[in-house]
């Protein structure tokens, strides 16, 4: 127990000081410590929104494109739902977006392709 009561006497021996000379130096250290840490996770954090931000305006933008599917040609629809495979969307993004029910629209397409890529998207 001999390291522990050291470890105590070594930070009452700090507390000491700072109260005798006044200084907060090791809370300051703790204190731009924790704020650049809060400060790099909140900036980490708005990124995280940003990318999740952009990548749901494209879910809505593709999903008004396959609702004028008739007007659309093959290689645009192959090229959006190949572009919505590679997103690897998460199940609340499917949901919220509601992508999936645009995208069952085209599970009958006179291209084998299209159907194929529509089953693999809805099958997983």
């Amino acid at each position: 127990m001999r390291g522990g009561e050291e470890r105590d006497s070594s930070i009452k021996r700090d507390v000491e000081e700072c109260k005798v000379d006044g200084s907060n130096k090791p809370f300051e250290d703790l204190n731009h410590l924790a704020s650049t840490y809060s400060y790099d996770d909140a900036a980490s954090l708005i990124e995280e929104i940003e990318e999740e931000s952009q990548m749901f305006e494209e879910i809505l933008r593709i999903k008004e494109i396959l609702a004028t599917k008739h007007d659309q040609l093959d290689s645009v629809l192959f090229d959006l739902l190949r572009r919505l495979q590679l997103m690897e969307l998460s199940a609340e993004t499917l949901k919220a977006t509601e992508i999936g029910r645009a995208v069952i629209g085209l599970r009958r397409h006179n291209s084998k392709q299209i159907c194929h890529l529509v089953h693999t998207l809805i099958d997983g």
